[in-house]
């Protein structure tokens, strides 16, 4: 489900009109395009349901209220619902998502400094790119941050 938060009435603001966007967090796309053209190997990956995993706190949920019509004969008998988790199509849900994987990923700085680095700079959206030189090197690392993100978060899919 896609919330419209740029929905307006006539004369007012949306919700997107009243959030900030604030900075972007992910690694640039095209420092990420770049990386593919210095490396003979590449892999990718997606956090398994990154945005449904992120709760909204309850002090901003009411701003995040809809209506829901069960009978769509009946436009007189409906439901308001809250999102309790990050919905795409509000402004600052990109910042959201993308500070929680930076909160997780320093997990990592400690013991896996080597899979910090290549986590930290490798994301965009939740979308992990990076390349090795060898397959050997590219199967250590996604073998690496497969088990690593079973001990920790986020859960990878699709190496």
């Amino acid at each position: 489900m896609v919330f419209d938060a740029s929905s307006k009435g006539k004369g007012h603001k949306s919700l997107n009109d009243c959030l900030n966007p604030s900075p972007p967090l992910n690694t640039r796309l095209h420092d990420i395009l770049l990386r593919f053209r210095e490396f003979e190997y590449s892999f990718c990956s997606d956090i398994q349901g990154a945005a449904f995993r992120i709760g909204m706190a309850e002090e901003v949920i009411g701003y995040l209220r809809f209506f829901w019509f069960p009978d769509k004969q009946d436009l007189k008998s409906y439901k308001i619902l809250r999102m309790t988790r990050v919905p795409f199509g509000v402004t600052s849900s990109p910042f959201v998502l993308a500070a929680t994987i930076k909160y997780h990923i320093r997990k990592y700085k400690q013991e896996r400094r080597e899979d910090y680095e290549m986590l930290n700079s490798s994301f965009y959206v939740d979308d992990l790119f990076y390349c090795a030189n060898t397959v050997n090197e590219a199967l250590d690392l996604s073998i690496s941050a497969v088990e690593n993100s079973q001990k920790y978060e986020p859960e990878f899919a699709k190496i």
